[in-house]
């Protein structure tokens, strides 16, 4: 179908084929010809109509910001849905927020209207004043602020979490009172790296809290508390470790509704956490974490085929690995987003590869009718638009 034409006679059968074309990109069965009878690049771009059409016609009513973080991780499908999203910028009453590390380009980044701003380091002002108000009153020696705001380099994330370090281990050590001294030399070294800060204050933690917040961390940077109750299993002291994990600002509270809902407060502090785990218990967690999730998807498998391939190709499971692939694979090619599908594709071959029996000839007859549909859509795409 054209998705150029508004005559008013295919006005309620396009309507009809937007919210099936949004149902199917939720991961809702539809069985419908129309989207049967729709090209792979036509669905998409029809979807992509569709949302950019729900986002310009909200900024009528009223000032839009879409606000989207770490886009270094961002997806094919994402980003080409965003780089026609940021053309409608200068017309309407949008705002799109990206964050990204430093080596991330786009050339959507390049298009007018779009402004980047580089985050510079803090001047030796605004690092005193960080630390006089995250100190809130306690008292540091000034060569260990001096140190601080030295060692940090003008990076806030690294002036808070030196700061907080050093106040937990004048706490753990009762030096001058409880979080109000912290004294030279001795324990109270201060690391040259941020890394090095976080890894500090996770072996600080104690075991219980510790588990809780690498299962976390393999679960992704974000995460709930009834897939994280899921993978820890019952427990009665959940909740309270979840509650200490706040307070210490290694995590934080996000959303209540419709879940309760945990992010680590920073992705250095989510990587850190996963790369301190022994590669044969990430493992096991991945695997364990895969299986918890498609318990939860009961009947709606498809709406977590990605995410159920991504932790089991993490896992010692090479067999269900493959199987998760190819269905993920699958499932980027009838959303057209073909970069992604040879990425799956190809992932799900070298498990095949490690494999043997009839499982792996039958994974290897699925893997070859993938590439094959994948093959045949590349062929008669239309060629990308610079």
């Amino acid at each position: 179908m054209s998705w150029g034409t508004h005559d008013a006679d295919s006005e309620a059968a396009r309507l009809e084929t937007i919210v099936l074309l949004l149902a199917s990109l939720a991961s809702v069965r539809v069985n419908d010809a129309r989207l049967a009878a729709i090209p792979p690049h036509e669905r998409q771009q029809g979807t992509f109509d569709s949302l950019r059409a729900f986002l310009v016609g909200e900024s009528h009513r009223q000032p839009v910001v879409v606000a989207i973080d770490d886009l270094q991780w961002v997806d094919e499908t994402s980003e080409a849905l965003l780089q026609q999203l940021v053309s409608s910028i200068p017309a309407h009453r949008l705002l799109v927020i990206g964050c990204a590390r430093p080596e991330y380009d786009a050339p959507w980044v390049r298009r007018p209207g779009v402004v980047s701003v580089a985050l510079q380091a803090l001047e030796a002002t605004e690092r005193r004043r960080l630390m006089a108000g995250r100190l809130d009153g306690l008292t540091l020696p000034p060569d260990v602020l001096a140190l601080v705001a030295d060692r940090s380099d003008g990076n806030p994330f690294f002036v808070e979490e030196l700061l907080e370090t050093l106040l937990e281990r004048s706490e753990d050590t009762g030096v001058a009172g409880p979080r109000n001294h912290v004294r030279e030399g001795g324990p109270y070294l201060v690391p040259g790296r941020v890394e090095d800060v976080i890894t500090a204050r996770i072996d600080r933690l104690e075991e219980a809290t510790k588990r809780v917040l690498q299962i976390a961390a393999v679960i992704g940077r974000q995460f709930d508390f009834d897939l994280l109750r899921a993978v820890t299993g019952p427990r009665d002291d959940l909740r309270q470790q979840l509650t200490r994990l706040v307070e210490l600002e290694l995590v934080r509270e996000v959303a209540i509704f419709p879940s309760w809902s945990f992010a680590f407060r920073s992705s250095l502090a989510h990587e850190v956490t996963y790369g301190a785990l022994l590669s044969g218990r990430r493992r096991e967690l991945h695997a364990a974490v895969a299986r918890a999730i498609e318990r939860r998807a009961g009947e709606r498998p498809e709406e977590f085929y990605e995410l159920v391939a991504y932790h089991l190709s993490r896992s010692a499971h090479s067999e269900d690995a493959a199987r998760s692939l190819i269905r993920a694979g699958e499932k980027a090619i009838r959303h057209f987003a073909l970069t992604d599908a040879r990425r799956y594709l190809d992932e799900a071959g070298d498990k095949v590869l490690r494999l043997a029996g009839p499982a792996a000839m039958d994974l290897a007859m699925d893997l070859s009718r993938a590439r094959e549909r994948l093959a045949a859509i590349e062929v008669s795409a239309p060629p990308a638009e610079l």
